[in-house]
């Protein structure tokens, strides 16, 4: 399961040139005028029309924006680019996911996977957990988190799948902080949960 067509969203993957952590995007924003989602008020600075559509290139000089046929809808999580901070790789790529993952780990035969690093932490956090709640997460994890494979929730497991995350995080630098929480509202003031 890929996460939602978000608009800034991103995975992350192995560099093909380096296999270090990168960054995948999709290369186009495609709004909705009608749901106000063209930034600036105005439908037509710097998005090309695709019928009731506005598709702005993100990455004009690696790929240009073309229509699909009549007929047919936009591929999401197919081509996109990749950005490498390790080998500064930057170039298209094919995505297959999700063989590309970078964040990815082996559950007696189970396959598990993250997005990305704070994806990484929701589920270690979920998954270490002594009573699960997928709802504390912000969108768009809970539903991942309720389609999670039984073996990997299963507790004789907990231990051995909440160290495979933690390593891996450990191994990319990168910190077991808590992972982010929708704020809550306490006596009508906002609060970040913790």
């Amino acid at each position: 399961m890929l996460p939602p067509n978000l608009r800034d969203y991103y995975l992350e993957i192995r560099c093909p040139r380096c296999a270090g952590r990168a960054r995948w995007e999709e290369p186009f924003e495609i709004a909705d005028p009608s749901r106000g989602q063209v930034p600036g008020g105005s439908e037509d600075e710097g998005y090309a029309k695709w019928g009731g559509w506005r598709v702005r290139e993100k990455f004009p000089t690696l790929l240009r924006w073309t229509e699909p046929r009549r007929g047919q809808g936009w591929a999401h999580y197919t081509q996109g680019v990749v950005r490498c901070s390790a080998c500064h790789f930057v170039g298209l790529h094919r995505l297959r996911w999700p063989g590309d993952a970078f964040f990815r780990w082996n559950v007696r035969g189970t396959p598990l996977w993250a997005w990305h690093a704070e994806h990484a932490r929701v589920l270690h956090d979920y998954i270490a957990a002594r009573v699960r709640d997928p709802f504390r997460y912000p969108d768009p994890y809970p539903k991942s988190l309720q389609r999670l494979p039984k073996d990997v929730l299963a507790g004789r497991n907990r231990e051995r799948v909440s160290k495979q995350i933690a390593a891996t995080l450990a191994e990319a630098g990168l910190a077991l902080d808590p992972p982010l929480r929708p704020p809550r509202a306490v006596h009508g003031m906002t609060h970040q949960a913790g």
